[in-house]
C-alpha cells in the first residue's frame, strides 16, 4: 500500500482497495450485529456458524470513491471458511482502515477528510 507496512493501526488485517467490488461473490453466511469505527479501525461484530475450522474475513473498498461530504466508499466484506460445524460463533473482527486514508489522500489532494463506508459506517481523519 505505498509505505504503509509499518504505519498500520494494528488491527487484526488492513481492508483491502480492490479495482472492482464484484457483487456475484458468494462466500460461507454471515451476519453483521455491529459496526463501529474508532480512529483507524472498523470493529465489526461478526456471527457465523462453526466451532471446528478456519475463518477468513476481509473487508473490500472500491477505489472508486464518490466525491461528497462526506466522500462514499461502496464496501464489501466477504467470509471464506470449509468448517462444516454448527456452533454459533459471535466474534469482533477488526479492519485497519489506514489503506482507504491514503487512497483517499491520493485521490482528493486533501490531508483530512470523512468517509461514509457503505454499510459499515463514518470515517473521519485528520
Amino acid at each position: 500500500c505505498g509505505g504503509l507496512e509499518d504505519a498500520l493501526a494494528f488491527a487484526d488485517e488492513p481492508v483491502k482497495m480492490v479495482t472492482l467490488l464484484v457483487d456475484t461473490q458468494t462466500g460461507a453466511p454471515f451476519k453483521l450485529i455491529k459496526a463501529d469505527i474508532s480512529d483507524d479501525v472498523a470493529n465489526l461484530t461478526l456471527q457465523y456458524s462453526g466451532g471446528c475450522g478456519e475463518h477468513d474475513f476481509d473487508l473490500n473498498i472500491a477505489q472508486q470513491l464518490q466525491p461528497g461530504t462526506p466522500a462514499t466508499a461502496l464496501a464489501k466484506l466477504t467470509h471464506t471458511s470449509s468448517d462444516n460445524c454448527d456452533a454459533l460463533i459471535t466474534r469482533e473482527h477488526s479492519f485497519d482502515l489506514l489503506p482507504l486514508r491514503e487512497f483517499y489522500r491520493r485521490q482528493f489532494g486533501q490531508q483530512a477528510g470523512t468517509v461514509n463506508i457503505s454499510g459499515i459506517g463514518t470515517y473521519s481523519f485528520d
